[in-house]
């Protein structure tokens, strides 16, 4: 689950690129189909932890039942050492699990999907060593481990030692396998909600991580491709001082960068400190910059959505936002109209960067044609789903993009809990195959992460 250039310079990346070894592929699976049974997962990302259980039936995408529960991380989990971190996530799920009636006594085990949204060198299907971390978690113990074996250690702890985990993905992929089990059209699966991400299905052959007997040793030729397109970092990103300052005050400065103009956990911060800058330099609220504004982390997305959203004569909703957010309860009209251009703006190069990556996905694999069949993106994350301006803009940038004609052929599904699913759909394939291990293969297999 490696991002291909990740967040470091230029320099360092062009001394990265010298060949290195081929990679066997060894986390080898079909996309989740016709299994049964009852699975869990766990996801992890930057704000919440979910538990989810579903009861899959043999029909074509049959989810019999879903039950999942939805917890914020507390403060502590950020910085606590590691053990703790996957303490809670293993306690949660067993506590989750006997509350609905399908873990304790006389109940099978649970067999867990691990859903886990940061950068890992993956090296089996259920194994991988974490990179680094990202977002708000700074948890020591982490990196340079195993996942899967840091989560098992805390079933063990929590007295659930025959727990079994048997996929790790990330958010991206999860969506992908989630949003592909209802929509076969679906080739690319994206995050974009406090952070940001991509998966996609490519051809083996166009792959440079895997050697050519790899490659053909795919039974259909297909792997999917976690991108950590979060990590890109390049001269062409559009960036503006604002950025640089976010950047340099972030715990993980000079990495995630075009996550950190893309996803809900920023846009809020890059507009605070544009109009910062703005009421600095006596162009915005007459030169004085309210005392709230000063503080990091008091403009959110959300309040970046409401002003851009803001049609009303007087600008009223821009104006609760600023008293609401700021403090600011008298502010001119020039004021607010100026505050809901700044949001629009970072809003807008947010969703064309968005719909940039994708229509170089889509060109990657050879989907950015106006003949073909449909092809679909399952997109998963709060900015998408919640704001529906973002969602046209997006669209528009595809049309300029891709043209008309192409983008018509392009859908953009709105997709809620899809990684969650996904984890427990691919639990589910995982189980299934080692149930099945020596029995005759299936005529197409796929990598499920590289």
């Amino acid at each position: 689950m490696r991002g291909r250039e990740g967040g470091r310079p230029a320099s360092a990346r062009a001394r990265g690129r010298e060949k290195r070894p081929a990679r066997p592929p060894t986390p080898t699976l079909s996309f989740p189909s016709h299994e049964t049974g009852h699975y869990f997962a766990i996801d992890i990302g930057g704000t919440n932890f979910r538990v989810v259980y579903v009861s899959l039936d043999d029909s074509p995408g049959g989810v019999a039942a879903v039950e999942m529960r939805d917890t914020p991380i507390p403060d502590a989990a950020y910085i606590c050492p590691a053990a703790g971190l996957f303490d809670m996530m293993a306690r949660g799920l067993l506590d989750f699990g006997r509350d609905i009636g399908v873990l304790g006594e006389g109940e099978q085990p649970p067999t867990v999907g691990f859903c886990f949204s940061f950068p890992c060198d993956q090296t089996a299907l259920d194994a991988g060593v974490l990179l680094k971390l990202t977002k708000r978690f700074q948890n020591e113990g982490a990196v340079g481990t195993d996942p899967v074996e840091q989560l098992r250690a805390a079933f063990a702890r929590a007295g659930e030692p025959a727990a079994k985990v048997v996929a790790l993905l990330n958010d991206s992929v999860g969506t992908l396998a989630g949003g592909r089990y209802t929509d076969p059209a679906v080739e690319l699966g994206v995050i974009l909600g406090t952070g940001t991400n991509a998966a996609y299905v490519e051809t083996a052959t166009s792959v440079p991580k895997l050697d050519a007997a790899a490659a053909n040793s795919l039974r259909g030729g297909r792997v999917v491709v976690n991108t950590e397109w979060g990590g890109f970092a390049d001269d062409s990103l559009p960036t503006l001082d604002a950025d640089r300052e976010l950047d340099a005050a972030t715990p993980h400065a000079g990495e995630q960068l075009m996550e950190k103009q893309m996803s809900g956990m920023y846009l809020g911060e890059v507009a605070r400190r544009l109009l910062v800058s703005l009421a600095s330099s006596g162009v915005l609220f007459s030169g004085r910059v309210p005392k709230r504004l000063a503080e990091p982390g008091c403009v959110t997305t959300a309040h970046v959505a409401r002003c851009d959203g803001d049609r009303s004569l007087a600008l009223a909703a821009t104006a609760a936002v600023l008293a609401d957010a700021l403090g600011a309860t008298t502010t001119s009209y020039l004021d607010r109209r100026l505050v809901r251009r700044v949001c629009h703006l970072v809003a807008l190069r947010s969703a064309r960067l968005f719909a940039t990556a994708v229509a170089a996905l889509l060109r990657q694999i050879g989907r950015d044609a106006s003949s073909g069949p449909p092809v679909a993106a399952a997109v998963d994350g709060g900015v998408f789903e919640h704001y529906a301006l973002y969602r046209g803009y997006a669209t528009a940038a595809l049309v300029e993009l891709l043209g008309r004609s192409a983008a018509s052929r392009v859908r953009l599904n709105r997709v809620r809990d899809a990684s969650s699913r996904g984890a427990a759909f691919l639990a589910a394939a995982a189980d299934h195959a080692a149930q099945h291990a020596g029995a005759a293969p299936a005529p197409a297999r796929e990598l499920v992460a590289v």
